[in-house]
């Protein structure tokens, strides 16, 4: 009959008058192995229990950190030293949350300081971005973590590498809107001067100014091929910056009532814009801005004629006055 592979065998007992030699034996083969699994299956357990009751009391507890609750009462300073790595390095991780929102804060209060400084300020590498940014953990950390435990740090130290990553991840969005806001704004402005510098106002038509558009036009063919290169702006966004300037003097030049009302100008500038072609033969319009167009017309017109009644009223009215 064959025994099992773990069945031990048979004690025998040895000549050793005391028995202290075979009962050695005896626990070193048979009892020991059992011992030492147990021990560790035990100490398995507590570790879990002892991790399942820090990582409760880290969350139960106001304190920042082990110390700080010690200090103020909430522990009694009895816990063992495992206990307190397991308390200091949940406490880390759930600090790493106020540091996420205090960098985000003063992130964007930093953008709107240099914006404040300095309207056209942008960071097109990202170098002030992460020299600020290492500047702030300098500061935050010595300011508020020089005391804390290396288990607090440990804790905090992958989420400050996460938040360090989304705050990166976010700053470069915003840098590129930023760039893609300011490019518009600055084209707006250059395509407005070019086309003020492009107007003569002459006698020659009473209802219509006398454009010399070649500036315009050269700025329009320069700039939109510079956009589209530099900036990646498609074509669609260009033509309706390029409308949007052209409508912002129009709306300069045309102040129903003003005495400062230039309609001259405006329709000059009108009549620009609707002229301008491109050498592949495009427009600044499509179908939607053609029939926006034609209305502004119409409105202009219409306007011109209330504006030119207005202005001849407050002439009788002050010729009355004089007789």
């Amino acid at each position: 009959m064959a025994y099992q592979s773990t069945f031990p065998g048979v004690n025998r007992v040895s000549k050793d008058p005391s028995g202290l030699l075979q009962l050695a034996t005896i626990l070193r083969r048979d009892v020991t192995p059992a011992l030492n699994a147990y021990t560790d299956y035990k100490g398995k357990e507590i570790t879990e229990k002892t991790d399942r009751e820090a990582e409760i009391k880290a969350r139960s507890t106001e304190a920042k950190s082990y110390a700080t609750a010690v200090e103020s009462g909430e522990l009694d300073g009895t816990q063992s030293p495992y206990w307190q790595s397991v308390y200091d390095n949940v406490k880390g991780k759930n600090h790493g949350i106020q540091f996420s929102l205090s960098k985000q804060t003063k992130m964007n209060e930093w953008i709107q300081t240099n914006i404040a400084e300095n309207p056209e300020w942008e960071d097109k590498d990202g170098s002030q971005f992460f020299k600020w940014s290492a500047n702030f953990d300098s500061e935050y950390f010595n300011k508020n973590l020089s005391n804390e435990s290396n288990f607090f740090k440990k804790g905090l130290d992958g989420i400050v590498a996460q938040s360090n990553a989304n705050l990166g991840t976010s700053y470069v969005s915003y840098i590129k809107e930023r760039q893609h806001t300011l490019l518009k704004t600055n084209l707006e402005n250059v395509i407005i001067d070019s086309l003020e510098t492009s107007i003569v106002i002459t006698d020659q038509n009473k209802d219509k100014g006398e454009m010399l558009a070649a500036e315009f036009y050269r700025t329009l063919d320069t700039e939109g091929s510079n956009a589209k290169l530099l900036a990646g702006l498609k074509g669609n966004e260009f033509n309706q910056i390029a409308l949007g300037a052209a409508q912002s003097l129009i709306e300069k030049y045309a102040i129903k009532g003003s005495p400062d009302a230039d309609y001259k100008a405006a329709f000059a500038v009108l009549e620009a814009v609707k002229k301008y072609k491109r050498k592949n033969g495009s427009t600044l319009f499509n179908a939607e801005t053609s029939k926006k167009w034609a209305e502004l017309e119409q409105e202009l017109y219409t306007e011109q004629e209330s504006h030119e009644n207005i202005l001849d009223q407050i002439e009788k009215k002050h010729y009355n006055l004089h007789i």
